[in-house]
């Protein structure tokens, strides 16, 4: 499938269809298809491409739902109690002692002042002009409501048709790129994020993009990398658990054997609409949470369980390591 995408692309440009040809490849990309030979015909194909598009699409007329402050989120516990610590403040030697060490969740403010992305990603006119020709997968629905489907569709298309302030925005479907690696499909992006320097305590190993609409959600989960959460547009609401909460978490085993399910890492509940009758010991488990935005970073250790819900239109760039 791979390869015919590729032939397509190269028999589309051929034929002056550029922007056909770059969809062609982009799904190549997202395939995982050879990562050198696409880069060299990317060279070719994209400018063409980018022209094309810019030619056509005319400006974008919405108005993007993303606020200057953080919106009201019924999750948070009174308490707030990730602690928050400024990076100025932090050194490599004291993170590695009193965080990654002691294996204890913080935000750090400060860390991402030199981040491009905290000034060029939130105006989505501008994102939409410079990469709006690319494709991209995008998860329509949710995994809590079962309705959870997967479309192809340009940048352009999701900010248009998904990133908008709409009246009846919170009965749209949640519209999410979500745990993508953007930055090799556009490697353009990375000029604008830097790796987070308290990742040197181990080896970074992939960086993921998660661009979506409000009420987007990852299940409560856990992973196996420890984790930098960072926050470039928009807010995210975010509750962790440590291990020693497992007997209250309703750990899926993968019984049911779905792709999703297989590593055995997700929590059966839904935070955001817990069945207490089918998970009673739920309330009890003791939890951190924070609202995490713009130029915040949040460390979560491997293992911690962690509920992510994004509040408004957001933005966020994890690095695991």
């Amino acid at each position: 499938f791979v390869y015919l995408q590729m032939c397509l692309a190269v028999a589309r440009f051929r034929l002056g269809d550029f922007q056909g040809a770059q969809r062609s490849l982009d799904i190549s990309f997202i395939m995982g298809g050879p990562p050198q030979q696409l880069y060299q015909m990317l060279e070719q194909i994209e400018p063409q491409a980018k022209l094309a598009f810019q030619a056509t699409c005319g400006p974008a007329s919405f108005t993007a739902a993303i606020p200057s402050s953080s919106p009201a989120c019924s999750l948070l516990s009174s308490a707030s109690n990730v602690v928050r610590v400024q990076a100025s403040d932090l050194t490599l030697k004291d993170f590695r002692k009193n965080f990654f060490k002691a294996d204890a969740p913080v935000v750090i403010e400060g860390a991402m002042e030199n981040w491009q992305a905290l000034r060029k990603w939130s105006d989505l006119h501008a994102l939409r002009q410079l990469h709006g020709h690319r494709t991209i997968p995008v998860e329509i629905g949710s995994h809590a409501s079962g309705s959870l489907k997967e479309q192809l569709m340009t940048l352009a298309e999701f900010i248009d048709d998904h990133l908008i302030a709409q009246s009846d925005e919170s009965s749209a479907d949640p519209a999410y790129l979500a745990q993508h690696a953007l930055f090799e499909q556009i490697p353009q992006l990375l000029e604008d994020v830097e790796i987070p320097e308290y990742c040197q305590v181990g080896c970074h190993e992939v960086t993921n993009i998660w661009l979506g609409t409000s009420n987007t959600a990852t299940t409560l989960h856990f992973d196996s990398y420890d984790n930098f959460l960072c926050q470039v547009m928009g807010y995210k609401y975010v509750r962790l658990y440590s291990q020693s909460q497992n007997a209250m978490l309703y750990q899926d085993k993968g019984n049911r054997r779905t792709a999703t399910r297989a590593q055995g890492n997700l929590s059966q509940v839904d935070v955001g609409n817990v069945d207490i009758d089918k998970f009673p010991l739920f309330e009890q488990a003791q939890f951190l949470d924070t609202v995490l935005g713009p130029g915040e970073m949040l460390y979560i250790p491997n293992q911690w369980w962690h509920y992510v819900r994004a509040l408004s239109v957001s933005c966020s760039c994890n690095f695991w390591f």
